[in-house]
């Protein structure tokens, strides 16, 4: 027996050390699975993947590295990269203007000026043109011109919207939206009157169609969408190269100006018919060299490298399939089941958002993203996957909602079959039009411990329904409040077996019953005696902290509900507060009032994380009192200030975080309590020079008092567990770190006398 138990406890701490995320670190989860933008260098293939950048090493034939504000970027959500080989300076352009410039040796300077601009309206850039070591960015608010080798920002020309821009001799010519402008490089270009508008006037395409420009052959090469390709002679008379309406993009690479549809690349040589075409998924391409080697952004195929072979051949030499991850950048609903994450993608507030099917699972560091293709291809085109419930009693059996599609469901990683109006009680927000199929909302899922699944419809006169575990279906559930409401959101179902169901649209307020079809609908959430009036009833999440209390996410701050046993029979006496505090001068005032709460979690430690709309995440004690923590974008590795949703991953402490720029997550000092000391471990363990004093004792009981001590019975430090779970520094009750020695962790709680529950071995 004793070595059976040397030998858990060894793997506990080895296992433990070598995946333990560190308390206060952060982790990115980016998308990096649909490839759009693609620069070759000399070592190295650079991509874009739904606004994330990664590497592809020519030389390891892998991808490499996976680029993050974790990794030196100035920011999140990249539009656009360019290359320039006369400086070796890889341009990464994000969709708010704001710009880096890297080298292969990930030296990375930002370049904020068109972010920071208080006068730029529109800061899209959409194309980038290099000149020697100047880049002209064609933009929404004009031409903005760089010098890469100096830093200088030289100008910005035109003041309207630009697609592209090239130079031919002593000339600028630029597509905007009245067509193709023209101005000397001699001439102050800050002026409008040195532009001039070339006459562009054709019966083959509209000028304000105009998009990429490119010196090819000495002529001013242009696309149009919707027509095709077209050139500007040495008097700039218009020529047509070719017409195609299926063109999306063309490049100038290599000598060859390639233009190309979402399946098909056509290689000029000259201006007169193209030397050959490549057939594969492109939505850009890029090559350095002339050696017939180009490098292909092939959505979700990743990066490929192909190479002619013979007339019209091209084979691919190379292949960097996408980075392991979420498919899609979208995060509006997660949820937490056993330490698997599960993530759905749908938007809706007065009408559906349109998002792609979009079901995602993050189980042991690995992701699966379900193929809505599969879906889609079934039933018919299914989008805007509201939240998923996972089944108590198999693990790998999923609900989805879906707002217009009714509910889908999945088992073993594959579609089950689909419910609407046809095949369950369901109800179409149209029931007489003729697109019915496409107006079966459900607002979100969700099981109780019973194995019952319930489910909100929304515009319909039955707004709540049950599918029990045996899979009959109930919907004798009609309400007011919900009767006929545009969105009925989500279902909290309580400690005591009442549902509390948010609506946040309609008539604002929260409907409150149980199984036996009592209930109470709070359209003014009353705060009693209090002295301090609600400010808002429209309620956008809820969640039941460990004591019981309700807390709700307002559209002026967070609110709390001590009294919910209250809600059905006794309604008088349901009563709900806001936070008040006091400020410098001794005068309450209401925490948060000024922000909308989108997002509500509740962690081991009792203490409640709070996502809002523009200020990031609070994190506040148990009761609401303190702010323990407040991230920012400004102040964190956060991505954007706007929540949309928050997931706690109890058994490790991991924080998800669904922000409107991806997904993100903190590696919280909480877990989840547990019931005896029976499986108290510390990590790591043994604690080594080289190592920054963190060790984490965790499998702690709730509200542990922890007390570390020497072998003679010392007190070292004392401190309190966070749910399950306290984080030590190696250092004394002075601030010094601990000599090298064998620590013992004694902890108790009211209901269990103290005692040692690890030791932890230090090397100094």
């Amino acid at each position: 027996m004793k070595i059976r138990f040397f030998f858990t406890a060894c793997f506990l701490v080895v296992f433990c050390t070598l995946n333990a995320q560190k308390v206060g670190t952060w982790t990115t989860y980016l998308a990096c699975y649909t490839t759009t933008s693609v620069a070759e260098t000399e070592n190295f293939v650079y991509a874009v993947a739904d606004g994330t950048l990664y590497r592809y090493g020519k030389d390891d034939k892998s991808i490499n590295k996976v680029y993050s504000t974790q990794t030196g970027l100035n920011d999140t959500d990249i539009k656009i990269i360019r290359y320039n080989p006369s400086l070796k300076k890889l341009l990464v352009v994000y969709r708010n203007g704001n710009i880096d410039m890297m080298d292969e040796d990930d030296n990375i300077t930002n370049i904020p000026s068109i972010k920071n601009s208080s006068i730029i309206q529109d800061k899209t850039v959409n194309f980038i043109y290099f000149d020697g070591n100047t880049a002209y960015l064609a933009a929404g608010f004009g031409i903005w011109v760089y010098q890469m080798d100096k830093g200088d920002a030289v100008g910005t020309y035109l003041n309207t919207s630009s697609y592209g821009v090239c130079i031919r001799n002593e000339f600028i010519y630029a597509s905007t939206p009245t067509g193709i402008q023209k101005g000397s490089v001699n001439a102050n270009l800050r002026d409008p009157a040195n532009w001039a508008t070339v006459n562009t006037n054709s019966s083959d395409f509209k000028s304000y169609n105009i998009r990429e420009l490119y010196l090819f052959n000495n002529m001013v090469c242009f696309r149009a969408d919707s027509s095709g390709v077209y050139y500007l002679d040495e008097n700039d008379k218009i020529h047509t190269m070719r017409s195609d309406k299926n063109l999306i993009g063309m490049k100038l690479e290599s000598d060859y100006l390639i233009p190309f549809t979402s399946a098909t690349a056509y290689f000029y040589k000259s201006l007169a018919n193209p030397v050959e075409k490549m057939l594969t998924a492109i939505n850009d391409i890029s090559s350095l060299k002339n050696n017939g080697n180009f490098w292909v952004a092939s959505g979700g195929n990743g990066i490929l490298g192909v190479k002619r072979t013979t007339e019209n051949q091209y084979d691919i030499f190379a292949s960097g399939s996408t980075v392991e991850g979420p498919k899609r950048n979208l995060d509006a609903y997660m949820t937490v089941h056993n330490g698997k994450l599960l993530i759905t993608g749908g938007g809706r507030w007065e009408n559906r958002y349109g998002n792609a099917g979009t079901l995602m699972v993050y189980e042991d560091g690995k992701w699966f993203n379900f193929d809505e293709r599969k879906v889609n291809n079934k039933v018919g085109t299914c989008r805007d996957y509201t939240s998923v419930a996972v089944d108590p009693n198999d693990e790998n059996h999923y609900f989805v909602s879906t707002f217009g599609e009714g509910i889908l469901e999945f088992k073993n990683n594959e579609f089950v079959q689909q419910y609407s109006h046809k095949n369950s009680p369901l109800q179409s927000a149209l029931p007489k039009s003729s697109s019915v199929g496409n107006y079966v909302r459900v607002g979100s899922v969700t099981y109780d411990k019973s194995g019952n699944l319930w489910m909100t419809n929304c515009s319909v006169d039955k707004g709540i329904l049950k599918l029990t575990s045996d899979g009959t279906w109930d919907s004798s559930f009609s309400f007011p409040g919900v009767r006929n409401a545009d969105l009925v959101d989500k279902i909290l179902i309580t400690s005591k077996g009442h549902k509390w169901v948010n609506v946040p649209r309609s008539t604002p307020g929260i409907l409150i019953f149980d199984d036996d079809k009592n209930y109470n609908f709070v359209s003014t959430l009353s705060s009693g005696s209090s002295g301090t009036s609600i400010r808002s009833n429209v309620c956008l999440s809820m969640a039941e902290d460990l004591n019981g209390t309700i807390w709700i996410g307002t559209s002026q701050g967070p609110v709390y509900c001590s009294s919910p046993s209250n809600a059905i029979d006794r309604p008088d006496a349901l009563t709900f507060s806001h936070i008040i505090l006091q400020d410098d001068n001794d005068e309450n005032y209401v925490f948060l009032e000024s922000e909308q709460i989108n997002a509500i979690a509740v962690d081991g430690g009792n203490r409640k994380w709070l996502g809002t709309s523009g200020s990031g995440v609070y994190v506040i004690s148990e009761d609401g009192k303190e702010t323990i923590h407040h991230f920012t974008a400004e102040n964190s590795d956060l991505y954007s200030n706007t929540i949309q949703s928050i997931a706690i991953n109890h058994q490790t402490g991991e924080v998800f975080i669904g922000t409107d720029k991806g997904l993100i997550s903190y590696q919280s000092e909480s877990t989840e309590a547990s019931e005896s000391y029976s499986d108290v471990y510390a990590y790591p363990n043994p604690v080594r020079p080289d190592f920054d004093n963190q060790v984490v004792i965790t499998g702690l009981m709730a509200n542990s008092n922890v007390k570390i001590t020497d072998l003679s019975g010392n007190l070292i430090y004392q401190g309190k567990s966070a749910g399950g779970q306290m984080v030590w520094d190696c250092r004394n009750r002075s601030g010094n770190r601990v000599a090298t020695g064998i620590y013992l962790v004694l902890s108790s709680t009211e209901k269990a006398k103290e005692s040692v529950v690890a030791k932890i071995a230090v090397v100094k």
